[in-house]
């Protein structure tokens, strides 16, 4: 599998990887198979649940990108 430079993708392609990511967590996938299907590394899956967990679904829209 091709990896993709995610950070090069539009702020709706990320929300809705994030949103999908979130989902499978919900469901109880493991956290590495989460990160191969979205094509996230897994320490951005963790900072992902880690926001959600805090704040749930808005904690995640739109967080700043970059410095």
């Amino acid at each position: 599998m091709e990896k993709v430079d995610t950070r090069k993708q539009n702020t709706e392609i990320q929300q809705h990887n994030c949103d999908q990511a979130i989902r499978l967590h919900l469901e109880g996938n493991k956290r590495e198979d989460i990160a191969r299907v979205v094509g996230v590394h897994i320490s951005t899956l963790e900072s992902w649940i880690v926001l959600y967990n805090k704040g749930g679904a808005e904690s995640l829209k739109g967080a700043q990108r970059g410095r």
